[in-house]
Order: structure tokens, then sequence, then C-alpha cells
């Protein structure tokens, strides 16, 4: 599908793409390789700690929802506002996590730029 869909939108582009090793059908595997290999080799560089802080509140924003749920008849939080504080939780974990990775982990000006803009516009 991959492959289908790179050879579509280079011919719709009009542009002959650069020579593939057999056809392209190992591309999408080799960027796959090359995606986990720059992912560990970006994440050896700093300091271990603000990571796990970042994915400690992501996964905090991504699980705590569950304990609003009504499970059967067990109900953890029963609170006419559990929406809004939802809502709440969810925008302020997602603010932080963005800016402890995008602000803390990284020494570039650029990088703070896109994390502001992200910021802003989330």
């Amino acid at each position: 599908v991959s492959l289908c869909e790179r050879k579509v939108l280079a011919i719709v582009q009009l542009r002959i793409g650069p020579a593939l090793f057999l056809f392209g059908i190992l591309t999408p595997i080799t960027d796959g390789i090359k995606l986990f290999v720059k992912f560990t080799l970006f994440i050896i560089g700093f300091d271990g700690i603000y990571f796990l802080f970042g994915l400690l509140i992501t996964l905090f924003c991504i699980f705590f929802p569950w304990f609003f749920l009504p499970l059967g008849f067990i109900i953890l939080f029963d609170k006419s506002f559990s929406i809004l504080f939802l809502l709440s939780i969810h925008l302020v974990c997602n603010v932080f996590s963005v800016f402890l990775v995008g602000c803390f982990l990284f020494s570039s000006c650029f990088v703070y730029l896109a994390t502001m803009r992200t910021l802003f516009f989330s």
C-alpha cells in the first residue's frame, strides 16, 4: 500500500524519484529501521530523569480518565463536574509534558520556539 501510494504521488507530481533498490519494496522497512535508530541515539544524549518524568506525565494523561468511567456498579469518582475536571487535567498534563520534553531536553533555541508555538496553538 505504501509503495503504491508513493508511486501514485510521484506520478501526480510529475517527478522522477530516486533510484530504489528492488523497485522500492524495502523502502518502508528501511525507513522504520532508520526511525528507531535515530530515536534511540536521540535519547542517549539526554538526562534520563527529565525524559522519564515527561513520559510519566504523558502516561498519567492517558490513564487518568479511566478512573472516571463507571465499570459495572463500581464508580471510583462520582462528581457532577467530571467532564470539566477531565478536560482541565488533560490540558494541563499535555502542556506540561510538551513543555518539559520540548524545553528542558533540547538545548536549541529553535526547539524552544517550536515548543512555544505548539503550546500557543494547542
